[in-house]
């Protein structure tokens, strides 16, 4: 651990160094501009959240409004998001120029209700809830349902519709099965005394093999390579430490972090930390996209840095 610390640390100074490298004398007397982070309020942000919140050059913000994150994002106001796969697709899709430097989650959702589902077979004759129509997540469940002769209205029925709704029904006794990302899958077991059963990432290992789903996914804009470079590396670092050293991630989560309280141990080990790039992402999204039968447009994204 502090062996990886150390590396951490002169990564860091590097990257600051390169930062003011151009402009160094005249920043001397200036005030820094801070490179602004847009993450998600989900333990997906937080290999990047400690990996940069310490560091005078960033300035991180914690969006729970989705729409308003990209907004930011496509206005460049910010040069790095954390998002889904989905947006990072339309992005492109649009023409905005920007850099995929890696996927860092693969899923970190889960079947939450008012009684435990053992198998994905008992799920015939129930309803469940997704956050939006036509998700990943619900392409992916579809998808995996089908290879187990369940079909989407014949078998189970689909609803939408937001977390705080859906888990004020959970309150109420209802009878949904309710897919839910983490923390918010952990709030609802730790507060509101609901069943955590299914995980869309085990289901999606155990029915489609030799692929990630590769759901959480880095851009950036307008960065010169070397931060890209340090920032990139500084991700798998964070991401390997926090798989193998959660609880010391968790002890040192700040107190102000949004929805500290629903944060435990088994919140970050339901969260499937996946660092994958280059090629390998690559090949991993053209498989993806193919299962979701969707169009791939992030093939020319995807920064090669190897």
């Amino acid at each position: 651990m502090k062996n990886i610390l150390l590396v951490i640390a002169l990564l860091l100074m590097l990257l600051i160094g390169g930062c003011n490298k151009d402009n160094q004398i005249k920043q001397e007397s200036q005030e820094l501009t801070k490179i602004t982070v847009l993450l998600p309020q989900t333990p997906s942000s937080l290999p990047l959240y400690f990996a940069l919140k310490d560091n005078p050059m960033f300035n991180i913000e914690l969006f729970l409004n989705h729409s308003q994150a990209n907004a930011k994002f496509l206005r460049g106001d910010a040069k790095l998001l954390l998002t889904g796969l989905s947006v990072a697709n339309s992005f492109s899709k649009q023409g905005l120029d920007f850099d995929l430097l890696n996927a860092q989650v693969d899923n970190l959702t889960h079947l939450v209700a008012n009684q435990y589902i053992e198998k994905i077979e008992d799920i015939k004759g129930k309803t469940l809830v997704f956050p939006f129509a036509d998700s990943p997540m619900e392409i992916l469940f579809t998808k995996i349902a089908s290879l187990n002769n369940l079909t989407k209205d014949i078998d189970y029925k689909l609803q939408y519709m937001p977390f705080s709704t859906s888990l004020q029904l959970l309150q109420e006794t209802s009878d949904l099965l309710v897919w839910l990302p983490e923390p918010f899958a952990s709030l609802a077991e730790n507060k509101f005394k609901q069943k955590v059963s299914l995980s869309l990432d085990q289901l999606f290992k155990e029915h489609i093999k030799g692929i990630s789903a590769s759901q959480v996914v880095l851009l950036a804009r307008d960065l010169d390579l070397r931060s890209i470079g340090a920032i990139h590396y500084l991700s798998k670092v964070y991401i390997d430490s926090l798989k193998n050293h959660p609880q010391v991630f968790l002890d040192r989560l700040d107190q102000d972090f949004p929805n500290r309280n629903a944060y435990n141990l088994q919140t970050i080990q339901r969260t499937a930390y996946n660092f994958l790039d280059g090629q390998d992402l690559s090949t991993s999204l053209d498989s993806l996209f193919k299962i979701l039968n969707k169009e791939n447009h992030l093939a020319e994204r995807i920064l090669e840095l190897n």
